[in-house]
């Protein structure tokens, strides 16, 4: 478990964190989210122990974090850092060797992490002649490589592809799955949707939600979306709002009963080709906070 227990930071006048609180388990996949500015980073360098926080309390499996039990963390800086004059091999095996990982046991993880994160034919590739999106994930390789029991991830999805994209997230998704604690921070709201287990959402160093992502969804409603080009302005008589979104309409309830309701009205009008029934976007769940 880790606990961030009433934590503040200021640089000078700038409050930058102010007594955020956070509650990590096993499995557990936590977005940090926010505005440029808002703590993000902040929070992240504390956890690491890298900045000092001016209040509060950081503790691992109730114990005060200390640099021991750092090393079971790993950390995925939002700017690179990496070494681009070695080859994507001596750079992981240096980085490995300070976590007092051996040959023959580094061997076996870089080709397994490679060949996830399709760089196998990269592996004596010099880093600056990788594209950003390959040294992305070679950073993430770094963060990943001696087998940390909580992953602190600054924005690890900036400069992929979609495929890539769902490289990592899978990779997240299996190291959540063997208990690890996951903190990831992404404007990327739409791939949070798909990942994230819970959030917490920061807001000029304030805490403006924290929780479950399934209770969130239960307090935000329940959306319909039908195509645009459909006759839906002559059905829809039970709504909560209305948001247009490229080529569909989207409908938000406050229950998933009412949104049954009106789903079954939409089943009604031949010209409505696309219906589908969700939960509010963490993207509109900013949007209704501000």
């Amino acid at each position: 478990m880790l606990e961030i227990q009433n934590i503040s930071k200021n640089y000078g006048k700038k409050k930058a964190l102010q007594s955020c609180h956070l509650i990590a388990n096993k499995h557990d996949i936590i977005g940090i989210l926010g505005q440029n500015g808002c703590g993000k980073s902040t929070l992240f360098k504390s956890v690491m122990g890298l900045i000092e926080v001016d209040s509060g309390t950081i503790l691992y499996n109730h114990k005060q974090c200390d640099f021991n039990q750092r090393k079971k963390f790993g950390y995925m800086p939002e700017q690179r850092s990496l070494f681009l004059d070695l080859t994507l091999y001596d750079q992981l095996k240096f980085l490995a060797q300070l976590k007092g990982i051996l040959d023959d046991r580094f061997d076996r993880l870089v080709d397994l992490y490679i060949e996830r994160f399709d760089l196998k034919d990269k592996k004596y590739t010099v880093l600056n002649k990788l594209s950003k999106g390959q040294q992305q994930k070679v950073q993430l390789i770094a963060s990943l490589i001696h087998n940390p029991d909580v992953l602190i991830l600054d924005e690890p999805l900036n400069g992929l592809d979609f495929y890539s994209v769902q490289l990592v997230m899978n990779e997240l998704r299996i190291q959540a799955s063997l208990g690890k604690i996951i903190l990831i921070s992404s404007h990327q709201m739409d791939f949070m949707d798909e990942l994230c287990t819970h959030l917490l959402v920061l807001d000029n160093g304030h805490t403006i939600k924290n929780g479950k992502l399934s209770g969130l969804y239960q307090e935000y409603g329940v959306c319909v979306s039908v195509n645009a080009d459909s006759l839906w302005h002559n059905i829809s008589k039970l709504h909560k709002n209305i948001l247009e979104k490229g080529s569909m309409i989207e409908f938000h309830y406050a229950n998933l009963l009412e949104a049954k309701k009106a789903l079954g009205n939409f089943c009604k009008e031949p010209t409505i080709t696309t219906l589908k029934l969700h939960n509010v976007s963490i993207g509109d769940m900013l949007k209704e906070g501000e």
